[in-house]
């Protein structure tokens, strides 16, 4: 048995069968591990699932019972449906901690998203609260939850269940509450926080002392700043990071666990002639000489939108709408899948880089084929990561900062038309109504229609 088929029986051995004990053929801990094995190879349906193991019937019978050879398509789904979601989930994080590569200083971004599709009766859809590590590329754990509002419970109920010691904590404003700051504090890690109106005051005072700082150019401040630019496909956009600890006039701020910096982003963007710049603010547990770490923190933070969120959306409900109990096994599958295609593309990358065969022989030794690792290099040359790609391989037209910006600019207008927002984002990205349409879809947003917009649909 190898190492990591061990892992998953010893993790998952004890899940309790929901199943009548008359009606079973197949043991629950072989379909567990048979689900687990074929989503991390890239099945993504009962169908694929039931042909990855029969292809593969000889290997898995050297460390599973199969009484009765390998389930059908079936069997697997009925079973997923009856499993409790609150049971896997908690072994499905055990075994998660065992595979991810967790190290000091990892930025650990916590998000919410509404998963749509995912209405069952007169409930609402189900909100997946989600904790990614951005260096490992891979899901720490999830917390599913009835509605949006219930983010300030879920975030605590999802820290509880991770490793966090000496990481960085990013979450965005439904996230920046005292009780989860302490939490965060508590369990030794530092903590950026975004700001908005949600902590009214606090974010006022520090909106009017950064524009005080910017009208006199920080003078006698003690901050630090760091400038980053970028360039892609005629778009510029240039990034400044302020980190600010002269805090001592900040109302309240005892509250705050931790409380040592307050930061502000301003971003500046150049597209088709066109220049718009946008501040947004935090507080952080970071000191001023860590704003190298500040920055890494937020930016790292925008990329979960792009790493983490349509992934929900395009692969894990592409279709029709299902329950809350099936949704929640299917998300956490999903991210696993992605998480681990993540690692053995890095692990891949990196044998080739190192020279440690050609690509025939890094295929043999990853048992993948060569055509893949040509995939993979090529990738890499063009685009600069060899993140899996959404289907077809084209990117979204929103993603990292500017997935970040459409998403603040509905939160902040909630009145706004498909119309108005389409006009407000056609100098940054051109698009048609039906992309914000699908954009605000995958962001969990429902939205108001206008004549124009109705004939896009």
């Amino acid at each position: 048995m190898t190492s990591g088929s061990s892992s998953i029986m010893q993790d998952f051995y004890d899940l309790p069968d929901p199943r009548d004990d008359m009606n079973k053929k197949h043991h629950a801990s072989d379909i567990v591990a048979i689900t687990i094995c074929a989503v991390i190879s890239g099945a993504d349906g009962w169908n694929e699932i039931e042909r990855f193991a029969q292809n593969r019937h000889k290997w898995f019978s050297t460390f599973l019972l199969l009484p009765n050879g390998i389930p059908s398509h079936d069997t697997f789904r009925r079973f997923f449906l009856l499993l409790d979601p609150d049971m896997f989930a908690r072994r499905f994080v055990s075994w998660t901690k065992k595979v991810a590569k967790v190290t000091h200083g990892e930025v650990v971004a916590i998000d919410g998203k509404t998963l749509r599709r995912t209405h069952d009766g007169d409930q609402g859809p189900l909100h997946m609260i989600s904790a990614w590590a951005t260096e490992a590329g891979m899901s720490l754990g999830q917390v599913p939850e009835s509605a949006k509002s219930n983010e300030i419970t879920a975030i605590p109920k999802l820290l509880e269940t991770l490793s966090i010691e000496g990481c960085l904590i990013t979450i965005d404003a439904m996230g920046c509450q005292k009780e989860i700051a302490k939490k965060i504090v508590s369990m030794k890690a530092d903590y950026i926080l975004a700001l908005k109106g949600n902590q009214r005051s606090l974010h006022e005072q520090v909106l009017e002392f950064f524009a005080y700082c910017v009208k006199e150019n920080f003078r006698d401040m003690d901050f630090e700043k760091v400038r980053t630019i970028e360039k892609d496909h005629g778009r510029t956009e240039e990034r400044t990071y302020y980190l600010v600890s002269d805090i001592d006039w900040l109302d309240g701020r005892k509250k705050w666990s931790g409380l040592k910096s307050i930061g502000m982003v301003i971003s500046k963007v150049k597209q088709k002639g066109k220049t718009t710049i946008e501040q947004r603010y935090y507080i952080t547990t970071l000191d001023i000489k860590e704003i190298k770490d500040f920055a890494k923190g937020v930016r790292s933070h925008w990329g979960i939108e792009n790493s983490l969120h349509w992934v929900l959306d395009v692969i894990a409900f592409p279709n029709d709408s299902c329950s809350k109990k099936a949704c929640t096994f299917s998300a956490s599958m999903v991210l696993l899948g992605m998480a681990i295609s993540l690692d053995l593309r890095k692990r891949i990358i990196e044998s080739y880089d190192a020279g440690e065969g050609t690509r025939k022989e890094v295929a043999e030794r990853f048992k993948v084929s060569e055509d893949f690792v040509k995939k993979l290099l090529k990738q890499r040359k063009k685009l600069g990561h060899i993140n899996p790609l959404s289907p077809g391989g084209s990117k979204p037209k929103f993603q990292g900062e500017l997935l970040q910006e459409l998403k603040e600019y509905v939160e902040n207008h909630p009145d706004a038309t498909l119309e108005k927002i389409h006009a407000e984002f056609s100098s940054k990205v051109n698009c048609v109504f039906q992309t914000i349409h699908n954009t605000l879809r995958r962001l969990g947003f429902s939205y108001k229609k206008n004549a124009v917009c109705k004939r896009t649909r």
